[in-house]
């Protein structure tokens, strides 16, 4: 509008310079349409607004603005053109034809409706002020609702934060103390051995799952415990039976019994042992053969365990003068390759009567042999 206006006013003194004229006068209707295309925009733009109760202060200022001067422009830009069409220089051939045209012009540039146009500019510079104050003040309330946006994400992001960790943690727990649990039962049967204990169930999911079957572990392993200690009961009364079964047999041997170990210490032995020998319990108990016996019986038991498969027998001294015969027999544990000695087993018999039997045997047998041989030699003799 203010070029327009320029070029209007430049067109007075440019009559006597008909080129200079066209060349200004081009200027104004080239800004012409740019003037028609931005109006048509306005009122373009102003046609969207179907409720005015929204509006603001500027929107309210520009309808205004264009009820007010609607048709001013065209109607001043359409007076230029008449004006700028009634000009003929071919008839303005002195300077009072010249000064009459300036004087058209002149009026025409103090017209009403010339002021109208300059006002129109008037007021499109108070809308630009008072729309870049709003813009001003619209960029303040958005960097304001920007920055409450940023605080409100901040603040969003950490109680999400702190919502997340609080869900997580109670999850956690949800699920960890159930597990505890179990352990915890599992844990006090291991330690007090008391298979009565039972895991509760809490859910009826994986965790549920697995409660329940610690349950049936537990009772299972209660049933082949009772089942174990009655058997193991069973048995320690089995052995206890032929344990008493079989020192009542080795304490009624009429022999005497002696039993050590690879060392050759005295781990078993009867009354009759004792008897033989003249010895009391306690003089054999944790003792070896060599700290007890003299060299028969040690030796007997040495040469046992250097060859475990020989059945070895001597004669031993018992007390009062008596004679013993042993008998000895490795204990020994038989493997692939060879054997391994794990002790003696001595059995030792009083023989003296035998001893004594025999020996009267053999003087009889020399007294009767004796006694038959001198008659004998008498009758075999009367002949010579």
């Amino acid at each position: 509008i203010l070029q327009v206006r320029t070029h209007q006013q430049q067109l007075i003194p440019l009559l006597n310079n008909p080129e200079d004229f066209r060349s200004e006068y081009t200027h104004i209707r080239h800004h012409t349409f740019e003037i028609e295309k931005a109006w048509a925009d306005l009122e373009k733009f102003s046609a969207d607004f179907v409720d005015q109760s929204h509006l603001s202060s500027s929107d309210m200022a520009l309808l205004q603005f264009l009820k007010t001067h609607e048709g001013i422009s065209a109607a001043y830009l359409q007076t230029v053109d008449a004006l700028a069409v009634e000009i003929d220089f071919n008839q303005l051939k002195d300077a009072s034809q010249i000064q009459a045209a300036q004087a058209r012009l002149l009026k025409f540039t103090n017209s009403d409706l010339a002021l109208k146009f300059d006002a129109i500019s008037d007021e499109l510079i108070g809308q630009i002020e008072a729309s870049q104050k709003e813009t001003v003040e619209a960029d303040a309330e958005l960097l304001r609702a920007n920055t409450l946006r940023n605080w409100a994400v901040a603040l969003s992001i950490l109680a999400s934060g702190a919502i997340a960790t609080l869900l997580a943690t109670i999850i956690s727990r949800s699920i960890t103390r159930p597990l505890t649990e179990l352990e915890q039962v599992a844990q006090r049967v291991i330690d007090a051995q008391d298979f009565s204990l039972r895991s509760d169930i809490f859910t009826q999911d994986e965790l549920g799952t697995l409660a329940t079957a610690l349950n049936q572990l537990i009772e299972w392993v209660e049933m082949r415990t009772w089942a174990l200690e009655k058997s193991r009961d069973g048995l320690e009364k089995t052995v206890k039976e032929r344990t008493q079964e079989l020192n009542a047999i080795m304490d009624s041997l009429g022999d005497g019994l002696l039993v050590t170990n690879a060392t050759g210490q005295i781990i078993r032995f009867n009354p009759m042992l004792l008897t033989l020998f003249g010895l009391k319990p306690e003089q054999l108990e944790r003792k070896t053969c060599l700290e007890v016996f003299d060299g028969d019986v040690t030796t007997l038991v040495t040469q046992n365990h250097i060859n475990p498969a020989a059945s070895l027998t001597s004669e031993v001294t018992l007390i009062h003068g008596r004679v013993g015969q042993a008998r000895v027999t490795a204990i020994a544990e038989q493997d692939a390759s060879h054997q391994n000695y794990l002790g003696s087993v001595v059995l030792i018999r009083d023989v003296t009567l035998e001893k004594e039997i025999d020996q009267m045997k053999t003087d009889f047998i020399s007294t009767v042999s004796h006694e038959l041989r001198t008659p004998l030699t008498s009758v075999l003799g009367l002949p010579n």
